[in-house]
């Protein structure tokens, strides 16, 4: 296409402006042709000063959207106006470097007429480093968040999760009739083993005992640490058969480690069962299992007692 003076000046105009934008720029043709390019989006996608100018924009679009992005360029043309392609929507817009790389881009087409033809103006933003600082705050704020529910000596999660947990469970229990048991579980003599040993080695102990209840659980179950040497498991949609199994291979496992070791402490652990009580609340819950465990550490300590052995155990007294 042959351009006469006032038509080069013009054009030579728009040119001389884009390079003074930051932003990536493009102005297309209807035929899909790049007229103009300013060094900003040369360097965005790869290529050197000028070296887009003539080429078809399929050069920078990847292969498999071509065909769809044509639709949209036409239908812009078609009805021109200015709108965003790529900001805001749940899969971000690709870009095609010369290198064959493929990268996130925000691009918004707007009009522009120049003597009487109208064009296609492309802001365009590399948006990976955006992405990048958006998926670090991601990472952050989750690692905080785990934090803020996680506890600190032990791993695992605290008393403010296990509220949470455990309220899930009646809710899920009450709408859908999936039946869980609640465990306490408190050691025996860790009081002493405190005293006389030292708070670090009664952190260690800690730190022992969750791991192997960590590794005896199952990973749909919450376990977490709740007092000082107080422990909750939350197992779920499991019947009372499967919670038994769970907690007596749970409690073996613990006293085999410390039995080994000849370690003067063991674990007391009471439960109930959804189906064993009405559901009112977590208050309830935790009353039922508070009071097995303690039936527990009545019987002689280092038992396992569900919620209908206090009956049992009642009768014997």
């Amino acid at each position: 296409m042959m351009l006469n003076i006032s038509e080069c000046r013009v054009y030579r105009y728009y040119a001389d402006f884009l390079n003074t934008i930051p932003d990536g720029a493009l102005v297309v043709t209807k035929e899909h042709t790049i007229r103009l390019a300013n060094e900003a989006v040369a360097h965005i996608f790869g290529y050197a000063p000028g070296e887009l100018i003539h080429e078809r924009l399929d050069c920078l679009i990847p292969k498999a959207v071509r065909s769809n992005h044509k639709k949209h360029l036409e239908a812009f043309f078609g009805q021109p106006k200015s709108r965003p392609m790529g900001k805001g929507l749940p899969i971000e817009f690709l870009g095609l470097r010369k290198d064959g790389s493929l990268f996130p881009v925000e691009i918004t087409i707007s009009p522009l007429e120049i003597g009487g033809e109208l064009f296609a103006v492309a802001i365009v933003r590399d948006s990976t480093e955006r992405q990048r600082i958006e998926q670090r705050i991601r990472r952050e704020l989750e690692a905080e968040r785990s934090r803020a529910l996680t506890d600190d000596l032990t791993g695992l999660a605290n008393r403010r999760y296990f509220h949470d947990a455990l309220n899930h469970s009646i809710q899920v229990h009450q709408d859908y009739q999936e039946p869980f048991s609640l465990a306490y579980i408190d050691l025996d003599g860790f009081k002493a083993i405190n005293d006389n040993q030292g708070h670090q080695t009664g952190d260690q102990l800690l730190q022992r005992i969750a791991a192997i209840m960590k590794r005896s659980s199952r990973s749909e179950d919450t376990l977490a640490r709740i007092g000082g040497d107080e422990f909750a498991l939350i197992i779920s949609n499991a019947s009372k058969e499967v919670a038994a199994t769970v907690l007596n291979r749970l409690h073996k496992l613990v006293s085999e480690d410390l039995t080994a070791d000849h370690i003067p402490t063991s674990m007391s652990i009471g439960w109930v069962h959804s189906s064993q009580l009405q559901l009112d609340s977590y208050r309830d819950l935790m009353h039922a299992a508070d009071e097995a465990m303690y039936a527990a550490k009545n019987s002689g300590k280092n038992a396992v007692f569900n919620y209908k052995d206090i009956a049992n155990q009642r009768r014997r007294q």
